[in-house]
């Protein structure tokens, strides 16, 4: 197992219960869970080595996975409260990279 590199940023927000897809060489993390349930949408650019805040999610949740196709990021159900809160929402969010 690989230790975290002490030499590359953390994201902003910590937390569990995440998605994440890959898009045009970025990493996008969405939602989440713990100490709250989190909206936050985060994306990490190693060109740069920087991560960035961006809008947040319309409905926050956790316990999602992430799909890719092309330029968009599917996140499909989850949790709308902390715990189980099993949620129908599905989301879709389109990046320009």
């Amino acid at each position: 197992m690989n230790a975290p590199r002490a030499d590359k940023p953390s994201p902003p927000t910590g937390r569990s219960g995440v998605a994440a897809g890959v898009v045009g060489n970025r990493l996008y993390v969405f939602g989440g869970e713990i100490p709250r349930l989190f909206g936050e949408v985060e994306v990490y650019d190693p060109a740069t080595d920087r991560w960035q805040s961006l809008a947040p999610m319309p409905e926050p949740r956790h316990g999602i996975f992430a799909g890719v196709i092309e330029n968009t990021i599917y996140l499909p159900g989850g949790g709308a409260r902390q715990g189980l809160g099993a949620t129908s929402v599905n989301s879709a969010f389109r990046v320009n990279p």
